[in-house]
């Protein structure tokens, strides 16, 4: 049997006792640490609300299986995501029906973990001295801090 470590995603609101409260403090605490280190500080959000319906299929299922899901709960996994159909109605017209090549199952219990699952190797690609990562559900918050001295530095060969 596979463990996966919840913390290991770093998403706050799936955690028990992480919630916008602790994505507030931790924000502040960011901003306090660049003022007295006379760091500037970039902050990017980015709204992944709709990215449930962007997630590949079959990079999803290359993903588990490299986690180490295989056999008969890969199998159900792929059964459960395959075959999905979708219709689109608007006042009285319904819309052909079409195939879902992607996006995972929202209002289910297994999409979120699914979700987090694909995204969870994000941390990884950002580990770098001066950036940080953050989730809240599904907000992903990029900060950057970079020291005063050498921004005017920079400004100075542009």
């Amino acid at each position: 049997m596979i463990k996966i470590e919840k913390e290991a995603f770093y998403i706050d609101g799936f955690r028990k006792s992480h919630s916008v409260s602790t994505q507030l403090l931790e924000v502040m605490d960011d901003f306090t640490y660049a003022l007295e280190n006379k760091n500037s500080i970039d902050t990017i959000y980015f709204d992944l609300a709709k990215a449930f319906d962007t997630v590949p299929h079959s990079l999803l299922l290359s993903k588990l299986c490299k986690i180490g899901i295989q056999g008969n709960i890969l199998s159900w996994i792929n059964d459960y995501l395959t075959n999905r159909t979708f219709t689109v109605r608007v006042s009285n017209h319904i819309f052909e029906e079409k195939h879902c090549t992607s996006g995972v199952p929202q209002g289910s219990i297994l999409g979120p973990l699914l979700f987090i699952t694909f995204i969870s190797h994000l941390p990884t690609y950002c580990a770098t001295p001066g950036i940080t990562l953050n989730f809240l559900l599904t907000i992903l918050k990029l900060i950057m801090f970079l020291k005063i001295e050498l921004i005017s530095l920079l400004s100075k060969f542009l």
